[in-house]
C-alpha cells in the first residue's frame, strides 16, 4: 500500500467518523446555538473539502469542473473561528449570535474573493495558487488560535476564584484538543518554508480530522463545563468596597471557619458554600480572599489542604497510610494538584518530605 493511499484511506475514516457525529450533533440538544452551528459548518466544510481532494488525486475531476476550484477556501479561512467560537460556547452557555463580531467574517469574505476572482484550475498555477492560500491560512489560524487558549485560562482563572478543585472541569484536555486541531500551524508553517512544491493537505486533513473529533466528543458529553453560569459570571462583577477593619475582621473571621471546622477537607468545596457559612455574599468573601489575603480561592484551600497532609505525616498513627491516601484524607482529589501544592509548601517532594521526617524521628 503506498504512502498516499494509506493516508487517503485514513483521512476517509476520520472523515466517515465525522459524519456519523454531524448526524449526532444535530440531534442533540444540550449545545447552545453558536455551537451547533459552528460544529455543523466546521464537520460540512471537512467533508466536502475532503471529497473534493479525493476526487483531485484519483480522477480528472477538477479540469472539467473547475468553478469547483478554490470552492472550499472561503470555508478554510472561516474554521479557526468557528472553532473559537465553539470554545467559547463550551466555556459560556448563554453565548449567543448577537455576541459575534462583524470583522469576524473578514477571513470567509476575504476567501470567497480570492475563489470569485481568482483564474479558473491549471496544473501550471496549482501549485503557486495552493502556496499562498496556505499563507492567508496561516494568518487566520494564528489570532484564533491565541484567542481560543486565552478563552480557557480566562474561564481557569475565573473557576479557580470559585472552585476548590478543577478536575471535574477537565480544562487540560480541552487545551490538548485545541492544541490537536490547530497542530495544522505548524504543518501550514512547514509547507509555506518548504516551498510551493511541497504541499501537506493530507497531513493537514489528519490532524485537524482527529482534533476535531475529540472536541466534539469533548463537548456532547455532559461536560461540567456546560454548567459554567456561575463560573462566566464571575463574582467581583459588582463594585465592592471594603473598608480596612471590616476587611481585617472578614479575613481573621474566613482563617478562624475554614481552620476550625476543617472545611478544606470536603473535596468540592465552593467559594458559595464558605460564603453562606460565613453569612456574606459569594462576591464580597471572593474580594476578602483577593484584597485581605493576596490570593484565590483555589490557592488558599489547597495550600491548607497542604499543610494538612504535613500535619497527618507528623501523626505516627497515620504511618500506615499512603501518600495519595493522606491526599485524599485532606481533600485533595488529584495527584498532580497535591504534588504541585505539597512542593509549593516544602519545597520537596512528597516521598521526600516523608522519607527526612522519618529519619529525623528516628
Amino acid at each position: 500500500m503506498s504512502h498516499d493511499l494509506f493516508f487517503n484511506l485514513f483521512n476517509l475514516l476520520l472523515t466517515m467518523v465525522l459524519v456519523a457525529l454531524l448526524s449526532i450533533v444535530l440531534l442533540r440538544t444540550q449545545l447552545n446555538k453558536v455551537a451547533k452551528f459552528a460544529l455543523v459548518l466546521i464537520m460540512f466544510s471537512r467533508i466536502f473539502s475532503y471529497a473534493l481532494i479525493f476526487l483531485w488525486l484519483h480522477t480528472d475531476f477538477l479540469p472539467y469542473w473547475s468553478a469547483f476550484y478554490r470552492s472550499t477556501f472561503p470555508l478554510l479561512l472561516l474554521n479557526p473561528a468557528l472553532i473559537y467560537f465553539y470554545i467559547v460556547s463550551l466555556c459560556d452557555s448563554e453565548f449567543g449570535f448577537k455576541d459575534i463580531q462583524w470583522y469576524h467574517s473578514i477571513p470567509f469574505v476575504f476567501g470567497l474573493a480570492w475563489y470569485l476572482a481568482g483564474s479558473p484550475y491549471s496544473p501550471e498555477n496549482a501549485e503557486t495558487d495552493q502556496y499562498f492560500r496556505a499563507i492567508a491560512h496561516l494568518i487566520v489560524m494564528l489570532p484564533y488560535y491565541w484567542g481560543s487558549i486565552k478563552v480557557i485560562e480566562r474561564v481557569k482563572k475565573t473557576a479557580e476564584n470559585q472552585r476548590s478543585s478543577l478536575v471535574d472541569l477537565q480544562l487540560p484536555w480541552l487545551q490538548f484538543l485545541l492544541i490537536v486541531c490547530f497542530f495544522s500551524i505548524l504543518l501550514v508553517f512547514l509547507e509555506i518554508v518548504l516551498g510551493p512544491h511541497v504541499d501537506l493537505y493530507i497531513y493537514k486533513g489528519i490532524n485537524t480530522n482527529l482534533g476535531l473529533i475529540g472536541l466534539i466528543y469533548y463537548g456532547l458529553r455532559s461536560s461540567e463545563l456546560f454548567k459554567f453560569k456561575e463560573i462566566v459570571a464571575a463574582p467581583g462583577k459588582e463594585n465592592v468596597t471594603i473598608q480596612p477593619e471590616e476587611l481585617q475582621k472578614l479575613s481573621e473571621r474566613l482563617d478562624k471557619i475554614l481552620k476550625a471546622e476543617q472545611l478544606f477537607l470536603r473535596p468540592q468545596i465552593r467559594l458559595s458554600d464558605v460564603a453562606q457559612e460565613m453569612g456574606i455574599k459569594s462576591y464580597k468573601l471572593s474580594e476578602v480572599i483577593k484584597q485581605g489575603l493576596n490570593t484565590n480561592f483555589y490557592n488558599l484551600i489547597n495550600n491548607l489542604r497542604a499543610e494538612h497532609v504535613i500535619q497527618l505525616m507528623k501523626d505516627p498513627s497515620k504511618d500506615y497510610m499512603s501518600l495519595l491516601g493522606l491526599a485524599m484524607e485532606s481533600g485533595f482529589n488529584s495527584k498532580s494538584v497535591f504534588n504541585e501544592y505539597f512542593r509549593k509548601k516544602t519545597g520537596m517532594t512528597p516521598s521526600a518530605f516523608r522519607l527526612q521526617f522519618t529519619k529525623e524521628s528516628e
